[in-house]
């Protein structure tokens, strides 16, 4: 403390300009941190956790679809109609695979992976299911495709069905818990950009107000021996 009060004016002047430097400094290191886990937080919410939850529900639409569709191809219709539905639910098989390969990298526990696995398994089931009555459709064997359609492959869509069901209660409970670790992130980032500002609030004031008590009791002094010295008395102790 003593060697503070004895430095000259400037290099005073110096000091307390680095020390709020150095607050200014701690604040924005303190808002960066903060500001870079919430930034975490939201792009994995927005690059994992929404894109899981899309897929997921597009492939519960996409699986009632395809069986509604190939419901169509057993009910009396024109060869035309029920050639359009056997293509359409190609396609739709095709997008359906394509849905089941673009969310395998979006898997973030080994729970989830299991669920995502067992339904891959079923899913792949229920299709040669179809697939099957389909050649029996083609063998002129109606009677043992409507068998199959309503038994076995209405079972294992059912299976299908439900492992999907499954794997969408996960990824509901990862986007709960996301969106409570943001809330939590955010949080903890305001409250940690808050306290750094007071605590620069208060260390700036801290520190004017000592280097301006210091400084004004120099200045005091200074103007006490010029006095003595215009009095006459030249034997003060500067």
């Amino acid at each position: 403390m003593q060697r503070i009060k004895n430095l000259k004016l400037t290099t005073k002047m110096m000091l307390a300009f680095g020390v709020v430097l150095i607050l200014m400094l701690a604040q924005g290191i303190s808002a960066f941190f903060g500001l870079n886990s919430l930034n975490g937080v939201t792009t994995d919410m927005a690059q994992n956790t929404l894109p899981s939850v899309k897929i997921a529900g597009d492939l519960r639409g996409l699986l009632g679809e395809y069986r509604s569709t190939a419901f169509t191809t057993m009910v009396r219709a024109s060869d035309t109609v029920k050639a359009d539905a056997r293509a359409r639910a190609g396609k739709i098989a095709v997008q359906i695979n394509k849905e089941v390969a673009d969310y395998k990298p979006l898997i973030k526990s080994e729970k989830e992976r299991k669920l995502y696995d067992a339904f891959v398994a079923d899913w792949k089931k229920a299709h040669q299911s179809y697939q099957d009555v389909n050649e029996m459709l083609e063998l002129q064997l109606e009677d043992d495709a409507i068998d199959s359609f309503i038994g076995a492959t209405y079972q294992l869509h059912a299976k299908a069905s439900g492992s999907l069901s499954k794997l969408i209660t996960e990824v509901d409970s990862q986007t709960v818990a996301a969106g409570k670790t943001a809330d939590s992130t955010f949080a903890a980032s305001s409250t940690l950009i808050f306290i750094m500002l007071l605590a620069g609030i208060g260390g700036g004031l801290a520190l004017a107000w000592f280097f301006a008590r210091a400084i004004a009791k120099s200045v005091g002094e200074a103007v006490r021996v010029a006095n003595d010295v215009s009095n006459g008395k030249l034997d003060g102790k500067i």
